[in-house]
């Protein structure tokens, strides 16, 4: 059995950076964008800095978290619906 790691020998494991950011503000900044459509610029300075919330923003759509999120809330639905989650079937 290996011996466990002290905090002080897992110092180059902490991430260079520290959030300073309320990530649920980042998301309400970017639905109130969403919803309203005003620029990026013009976003309440209650959510944030406009350009820290642009950065989430391209972030996560780098990331593919909003494809995920959309995925996941379709077969959620589906569900609801009393459907499989994957539909079996389309047309245009």
């Amino acid at each position: 059995m290996g011996v466990a790691p002290t905090p002080a020998a897992c110092t180059h494991l902490a991430p260079r950076w520290t959030r300073t950011t309320a990530v649920r503000r980042m998301l309400n900044g970017i639905l109130y964008l969403n919803k309203t459509g005003c620029q990026w610029r013009l976003v309440p300075k209650e959510f944030g800095h406009w350009s820290t919330i642009y950065g989430y923003c391209k972030r996560w759509r780098r990331d593919g978290v909003w494809a995920r999120l959309m995925e996941t809330l379709r077969q959620w639905e589906r569900r609801c619906l009393g459907r499989q989650p994957e539909p079996s079937a389309g047309s245009i």
